[in-house]
């Protein structure tokens, strides 16, 4: 999500705090806000709840990251993620079963029977604990890449589920 950077003054009239922006998204004066002195500004930044931390976090990380709400639908995914996952663009908004060429480890098939069972798709399940699975996944190219995958399910603050963050690392032949 691309942030902006408005006066003080104009933020206060054009936003109230509760009221809602671009979607889920809300305007919060943080504490660590990127303030320039003298200009008034206020860094404008996700919703202040963990699924809009945690969406902004792994969107820029370098890592292989990527969070989803409890439909299972792609929130965001960093580039290391996208490329690990051979899914390229257009996948936030997507549920992450369509947007992954899943291929069973036996036979090679696609769709296979563990595809509801993956990672991030357990964790917004379960809700309540870690979830950690191997998947592997067929690029464009034909390439196929096995993927260690770890996530947490996220809540906010009333104990709601509200989506999961997941973590990849490719796995290597030693």
């Amino acid at each position: 999500m691309p942030k902006l950077v408005l006066p003080l003054a104009r933020l206060s009239e054009a936003v109230e705090p509760d009221e809602p922006w671009v979607g889920a998204a809300a305007a919060t004066q943080a504490p660590d806000a990127d303030l320039r002195p003298g200009d008034g500004a206020v860094r404008l930044v996700g919703p202040p709840t963990p699924l809009g931390r945690w969406s902004e976090a792994s969107a820029t990380s370098a890592d292989a990251a990527l969070v989803v709400d409890t439909g299972g639908a792609v929130v965001t995914v960093s580039a290391a993620a996208a490329e690990l996952l051979g899914c390229g663009n257009g996948v936030v908004g997507r549920p992450l079963a369509d947007v992954l060429a899943l291929v069973d480890f036996e036979s090679g098939d696609a769709d296979p029977e563990y595809s509801g069972r993956i990672a991030p798709l357990a964790a917004v399940t379960a809700g309540s604990s870690l979830a950690r699975s191997l998947l592997r996944v067929r690029h464009p190219d034909g390439q196929l890449v096995t993927i260690d995958t770890i996530a947490a399910p996220l809540h906010d603050g009333v104990g709601r589920l509200v989506g999961a963050v997941c973590f990849l690392a490719r796995v290597t032949a030693r």
